[in-house]
């Protein structure tokens, strides 16, 4: 439950609710490719040049803010944060961690001229803000029975061969129905079209992909044609042919 309550806590020193859990929990990766894991305790996030530790002290679901403190393996330990969020029209997530070295927890929370939800291109501290997704289970690296590469993320999915790369620009997933819907960029087959992928884990730990659907003239559509795929029949459950094994990349 994530809804706020209409009482005022008597634990901090505003009119901040810390009884509720934060609206966002979960655990997000960022278009930079990082990954934020977001507990009542902490923010947290990883990336390749390594971790930040934010130890939430309050946060407002209404208000879609949180402040924390920096912890000791973050820029400006000792000082404190404030993290913003906001849910865009399509419903995509954004944050903007509009301050990073406030000298109290007042002086973050009081800071909340720092951005700006309506100007998502420049309305945090002049920066754009940072859209999350949730984790894709599928995301990495992988190479194909038929020699092509993929490369998975929240936002892409492209396939590389020796004629060439196709891009599909991912509008959302579902890691429990295990499908991704995507529209077919301009360097690929039915441009302007949408795709749908579905997965499955065999018995052994296999995974395969099944592009289901290649030219739907809608994103609707595509997410409806979940009958064009056959997860108990890989020989030949993916609209008549077979499903496609993926084998995780071997970096050299």
């Amino acid at each position: 439950d994530t809804d706020t309550d209409t009482d005022t806590d008597t634990d901090t020193d505003t009119d901040t609710d810390t009884d509720t859990d934060i609206a966002i929990l979960g655990t997000w990766t960022d278009e930079w490719d990082s990954d934020h894991h977001i507990d009542p305790s902490a923010w947290q996030n990883s990336a390749d040049w390594g971790t930040s530790t934010y130890l939430i002290s309050q946060h407002d679901n209404d208000a879609q803010f949180v402040i924390a403190l920096n912890d000791e393996d973050t820029y400006s330990p000792g000082l404190w944060s404030r993290f913003d969020w906001v849910w865009d029209d399509d419903g995509e997530l954004y944050y903007c961690q509009s301050v990073y070295d406030a000298e109290t927890e007042d002086v973050a929370l009081d800071a909340d001229d720092a951005s700006d939800t309506s100007d998502l291109d420049i309305g945090c501290g002049g920066f754009a803000w940072t859209t999350m997704r949730p984790l894709l289970d599928i995301a990495g690296d992988w190479t194909d029975e038929w020699d092509s590469d993929h490369s998975i993320d929240p936002w892409t999915w492209q396939n590389s061969a020796d004629w060439g790369t196709s891009t599909y620009l991912i509008s959302q997933h579902d890691n429990d129905a295990q499908f991704v819907i995507a529209l077919n960029d301009e360097d690929t087959y039915s441009p302007g079209l949408w795709s749908r992928f579905d997965w499955v884990w065999d018995d052994d730990g296999e995974l395969y992909y099944c592009q289901s659907v290649y030219d739907a003239e809608t994103e609707e559509a595509a997410v409806e044609g979940d009958d064009a795929s056959d997860a108990s029949e890989l020989d030949a459950g993916c609209a008549g042919f077979s499903w496609t094994m993926l084998s995780p990349m071997i970096l050299l």
